[in-house]
Order: C-alpha cells, then sequence, then structure tokens
C-alpha cells in the first residue's frame, strides 16, 4: 500500500486542504467448481486469478462551522476465466471510477447538525449485520481488509439534546446510480427517524429506528448495547418489517420460478443480531442472525432448482432473481464468530483475525 498526504492552508485559522492518496494492489486466486448454479463456468464465468489496482484519494476542506470531503476511487480490475467444457480463457478488464463519499457537514449550533451529499452512514453494536439500517445492506465481501462501501445520497439531521440523547432524521431523495438491492427493483426514496440514548461513563446504550425501505415498507427496529463485566457485553440490532419484500419459489410446471408475491398483509417479520462480546487481550464475538423472511430448507431447495433448471423459459430470469433476491443472507439462522488479537507474540502494528 502506498500512501501521500499533503495539508495546505488557505487562509490561517479559517480554512485548510488536506488531501491524501492511498494505493492497494492486490491478487487472488480462487478454485472454481462446476455447479448446478454454474455449469462448467459456462454461466457466472466465475474468475480463477483475479488482479486489483484500487487508487483512492480524499480531499478535505475544513472550515469555521463545517468540513467538505470528497473521496474519488478508481478500480483497475484484470480477470481471468475459464470454460471448462472448451477450456478456452477469457481475460476481462473490469475498470471503474466512482465517487464513495462526496458530503458537506455542517455545525449551525452545539445541538443542530447537518450533513448532506453521498456518505456512508451506520450505527449500531453489532459486526456481522446492520438489521434496523434500510440504507446499507450485507454485502460478502465486506470482511475483506480492502472492502470500501459506497455512500448513499443522504440529507441528514443531528439533534443532540444533551450529551446522553441523540435524534437523526435521515432522507434518501435520490438513488447513488449503483444497482438496485433487488433485482429489476425501482428506486423509491428512504426515510429514518433515528433516537438514541447512552449513559456517560459507559459504553451502554439503546436506540430505537422507525422508517421505510425498499417497495415502500414500513419497519421499526431497536438496539442496544449492555456491558455486564469489565471485559463482557451484550448487543442486539433488530429489524421489524410489515411484510415480505423478496422473491419466493413458485411451482411452475417441471421446476420453479422466483416471483415477488406482492403480500402487503400484515406480518411484522423479524430480522434479527444478537452477540456476546469479550475484549480483553483478544476480541473474541459470537453472534446468532435470525432471518424471519428467511428460506427453510424446502424453499431453499426449490429457489436454487429455479436458478439452475436451464430448460425453463424463465431461467436467466431466476438466477438473477437467486444472487439479488431481496434477502440480506438466504437462510434463516446463522453462526457468527470472530476473534482478533492485536500486537501477538508482542509485535506490534501485527494484528491476527
Amino acid at each position: 500500500m502506498f500512501n501521500f498526504w499533503l495539508v495546505f492552508f488557505l487562509q490561517p485559522s479559517q480554512a485548510e486542504f488536506r488531501f491524501s492518496f492511498d494505493s492497494i494492489l492486490t491478487a487472488q486466486k480462487n478454485k472454481v467448481i462446476s455447479s448446478n448454479l454454474n455449469s462448467l463456468n459456462k454461466i457466472l464465468k466465475l474468475p480463477e486469478d483475479e488482479f486489483n489496482l484500487d487508487l483512492r484519494s480524499e480531499l478535505k476542506w475544513r472550515l469555521i462551522h463545517s468540513q467538505i470531503i470528497i473521496r474519488p476511487r478508481l478500480i483497475l480490475n484484470d480477470q481471468k476465466s475459464t470454460d471448462f467444457q472448451t477450456e478456452q480463457l477469457t481475460t476481462t478488464d473490469k475498470n471503474n471510477f466512482n465517487l464513495t463519499d462526496a458530503f458537506i457537514e455542517s455545525h449551525w449550533s452545539t445541538y443542530y447538525s447537518t450533513t448532506i451529499g453521498i456518505q456512508v452512514y451506520q450505527w449500531g453494536p453489532t459486526e456481522f449485520l446492520n438489521s434496523s439500517n434500510p440504507f446499507f445492506h450485507f454485502n460478502s465481501k465486506q470482511k475483506s481488509l480492502f472492502y470500501k462501501e459506497k455512500g448513499q445520497v443522504l440529507i441528514r439531521h443531528n439533534i443532540s439534546i444533551d450529551k446522553e440523547n441523540n435524534l437523526v432524521l435521515s432522507f434518501m431523495p435520490v438513488s447513488n446510480n449503483e444497482a438496485q438491492w433487488i433485482e429489476n427493483d425501482k428506486f423509491v426514496p428512504k426515510a429514518v427517524i433515528k433516537y438514541e440514548k447512552s449513559w456517560s461513563g459507559t459504553f451502554n446504550a439503546v436506540g430505537f429506528v422507525v422508517g421505510s425501505e425498499e417497495k415502500k415498507n414500513l419497519f421499526i427496529g431497536e438496539y442496544f448495547n449492555y456491558t455486564f463485566l469489565e471485559s463482557g457485553s451484550l448487543y442486539a440490532d433488530l429489524k421489524h418489517s410489515q411484510y415480505k419484500i423478496n422473491f419466493e419459489p413458485v411451482k411452475r410446471g417441471a421446476s420453479y420460478d422466483l416471483e415477488y408475491l406482492n403480500n402487503t398483509q400484515d406480518q411484522w417479520l423479524t430480522l434479527a443480531d444478537v452477540g456476546l462480546r469479550w475484549e480483553s487481550a483478544f476480541d473474541l464475538r459470537l453472534e446468532y442472525i435470525y432471518n424471519a423472511a428467511g428460506f427453510d430448507q424446502t424453499e431453499l431447495k426449490q429457489s436454487l432448482q429455479a436458478a439452475s433448471y436451464v430448460f425453463s423459459s424463465s431461467y436467466a430470469t431466476n438466477l438473477k432473481r437467486f444472487i439479488k433476491p431481496g434477502l440480506e443472507i438466504l437462510g434463516r439462522n446463522y453462526l457468527y464468530s470472530s476473534l482478533r488479537v492485536t500486537d501477538p507474540f508482542s509485535f506490534k502494528y501485527l494484528n491476527l483475525y
């Protein structure tokens, strides 16, 4: 990784300009196998070798009561995939230039501030899943050290009632021009009201969230962190959605199709991440994830059949809907654990995880 920083003062005590630059070069080799979903690697064309040059920069202007932050990003990506039937090697370049962040943050008083623009805004104590956040969804790549989330277009109002009580109103009026989370879905504005109560001198906090997500679905959420020992804590992040918004398997002839059933009957389905954390010389987490809208064993087999039945006229559509079904995770019950060790064997600046 290469880093570069530049600091330039426009006017003493009034404005400050900072510029930084990072470059990250990675190489990855994958073992690709043939499966019903990806027969002979002819369908998904998964890469066996991948090279990635990630160029990131940050421009920051600090004013008296505001700051402007812009983070451009250029990704140069080279992938090599093989058709197992013909053994033909294909090289693909997937280059991309984007703005991951571009926002202005203003402090109007001690109690009120705004943040407007493309930004990443997350909350809660959980590690695997931020259930009550409708703006950002789970991505399997987010566990990578080099993962960078692209921001959403948000208008955010932060009201600090006092040191222990905070109210946030967030609104997403337009798309950030990325593909929608649900296959072939149309963008709809989202809004959230979030209240958080914390206790000074502790890590204890509780939050309540009300808002709208995809397909104008209403949800309520809550999260908390409770430290019961000096190094131990219990925490959770939960969301309760009014009705299902995901595709479901429906019997069609010899196989199944994945369809959105548009059932607006109140169901109040829960997505929950509950965890225990022990933090001392190491950081150990154990989390249980429950997804009421997810597939049970039978539905998962039916969905796999829909996505792999090549003789269906809806095969291509079913495959896309299986990849982007409107579910954070496909199943209903998961366990997740993580372990981090800082400065192991007395090696400073070395982390194991």
